[in-house]
Parts: C-alpha cells; sequence; structure tokens
C-alpha cells in the first residue's frame, strides 16, 4: 500500500520492482535459452559449441557493466536477459549450419550464416546506440548496455566459435593421423 505520491514515490517503488523482478527475469531467461538449446541439440557436443559463446556473450556485458561501474536500473536491467537470448541465438544459428554443412564447410558457414547474423546484430546495434542520444539517462545505459551486449554476442558467435570449432578440428585431426 502506497500512502504517498510524487517521483520519490514512484521512483522509490521502481527500484524495488527491479530489485524483485530483475533476478527472475534473468533466470527465465536463462533456463528458457537452456531449454532451447537442450532441445535443438540434445546433449550432444554440438550444444557445447552453442553454450560456450553464450556464456562468453553474457559474462562479456557483465564485466562491462562492471569495469564501467554501471548499476542495474529499472532500464537497463533489461539487457541481461535480452542477451541472454541474443547470444543463444546468434550461436545457435552459426551450430546448426555448421552441423548441417559439416566440419570441411566451417568458410562458408562463417561467411553466409555470420554474414546475416552481422547484419542483423548491426541493425540492432544501430538501433540501441541511438538511445543513447536520449536526455534520460536511463534510457542512455539501456542503450550503452545493450549495444555492448549485442556486440559481445555477435563477436563471440561470428569469432570466437568458429575458432574454436576449427582449433577442434585440428586437434581432432592430429589425434586421429
Amino acid at each position: 500500500v502506497i500512502q504517498g505520491s510524487g517521483r520519490a514515490v514512484i521512483f522509490a517503488d521502481m527500484i524495488k520492482t527491479v530489485g524483485e523482478d530483475a533476478p527472475k527475469a534473468i533466470s527465465v531467461s536463462a533456463i528458457g535459452s537452456v531449454i532451447v538449446i537442450l532441445i535443438a541439440f540434445g546433449f550432444q557436443r554440438a550444444a557445447f559449441g552453442v553454450f560456450l559463446p553464450w556464456l562468453l556473450g553474457v559474462a562479456g556485458l557483465l564485466a562491462f557493466m562492471f569495469l564501467k561501474d554501471i548499476k542495474l536500473n529499472f532500464l537497463n536491467f533489461v539487457t541481461l536477459p535480452i542477451t541472454i537470448g541474443i547470444a543463444a541465438e546468434y550461436a545457435h544459428n552459426l551450430m546448426q549450419r555448421y552441423r548441417a554443412e559439416g566440419p570441411d564447410k566451417l568458410y562458408s558457414v562463417v561467411t553466409e550464416t555470420g554474414g546475416a547474423v552481422v547484419l542483423c546484430s548491426l541493425t540492432t546495434t544501430i538501433g540501441y546506440l541511438a538511445l543513447m542520444l536520449s536526455i534520460n539517462r536511463g534510457i542512455v545505459s539501456f542503450g550503452l548496455a545493450a549495444a555492448v551486449g549485442e556486440v559481445i554476442c555477435v563477436l563471440a558467435a561470428v569469432l570466437f566459435l568458429p575458432a574454436f570449432l576449427f582449433a577442434m578440428r585440428r586437434r581432432a585431426a592430429a589425434r586421429d593421423p
């Protein structure tokens, strides 16, 4: 029950709501992503190829926010569930194509599917960067965190994942001459 009104009361209520709802939203997003990945790939090695860039993308965003001392607020906390989903989606797209094409087609997987993923990410990143022109610091914080999350996730999927797959293939070839 709110006994008063005004900016301070509304702001306090919003901060309280973020504190209560952010962990729930982040947990549901993470659990949902894990379930989708496991449904798509089962408990096969290919699922590991999705989980690695996914973890790298989310950890990268958290590290950026920590290093830049960006505090969670009622707008930018949404970047965490978004980044969790995006990181899973980008890696999932590349890994599915890699599975369909085979290890010999890694270059075409990266140039074709990776190109589409980069284009998708670029358009989204531009939208997030436009939010940084706002006079509202909360919206600026959201735009920055979301744009950084996008960039880290696309780099994890398009650069890290292919490099990891290439290294694993090379390692397997060295073991089985």
